[in-house]
């Protein structure tokens, strides 16, 4: 039996673009949260927050919802253009891409919020970020599929957030796949959104990240 299939041909940079997408959103969100809880600390920002009512969770919650602000503003620019120039089409529909970008910005600026109460200068805050965003971005399959990756290193990469997040978008952008489709995309990008909430809230400690 002979079925007709169609297929749309996808260019080297429909398949970059949600990956650096996903990589713009990481460093935006965790450069951003983490920097601020250094330099809020270095001012004593933090300390005087420390004596107020407000939660760790409550802070964290505030500055989520700011710095996505920022981070949607940007990436929009950039998917803007991507659109105009680059004949780009998203496939699954921008709602899906967003709502895709939102949780990945909840992870990544949560990650940041762990890192910046680690680090306690400026200095020290650089070399952390770099450790976690570089790995990353090679291991990630933002340039290139994780399947031509050696078998040993694949499931490791499958796992990382970035990974998570590139999936996501990929899939949308490319696939038509619906944000609220359960799948091994959603169910990863959902544990790592509880993962890096539960971790910024245990290692925020007010008196600690003040001092």
């Amino acid at each position: 039996v002979v079925e007709d299939v169609q297929a749309r041909p996808q260019r080297y940079i429909d398949f970059l673009l949600p990956g650096i997408l996903a990589y713009m959103l990481m460093n935006l969100c965790i450069a951003g949260s983490g920097f601020n809880i250094v330099e809020y600390r270095r001012r004593g920002i933090l300390k005087r927050l420390f004596v107020t009512p407000i939660q760790p969770k409550d802070f964290i919650v505030a500055i989520i919802l700011s710095r996505m602000v920022i981070v949607l503003t940007q990436i929009s620019v950039m998917l803007g253009l991507a659109i105009m120039l680059l004949d780009i089409n998203v496939v699954g529909g921008l709602p899906s891409l967003y709502g895709m970008v939102i949780l990945g910005t909840f992870i990544f600026l949560c990650i940041g919020f762990f890192l910046g109460s680690l680090a306690k200068t400026q200095e020290a805050i650089q070399p952390i970020v770099a450790l976690t965003s570089f790995p990353q971005l090679i291991l990630s399959g933002v340039f290139f599929p994780i399947s031509s990756m050696h078998e040993f290193i694949q499931p490791i990469a499958h796992v990382l957030p970035l990974s998570v997040v590139v999936s996501g978008l990929r899939g949308i952008t490319n696939d038509g796949m619906a944000l609220l489709t359960l799948n091994s995309t959603t169910v990863g990008v959902g544990i790592w959104m509880a993962i890096s909430f539960l971790v910024a809230i245990k290692y925020f400690v007010w008196k600690e990240v003040a001092n």
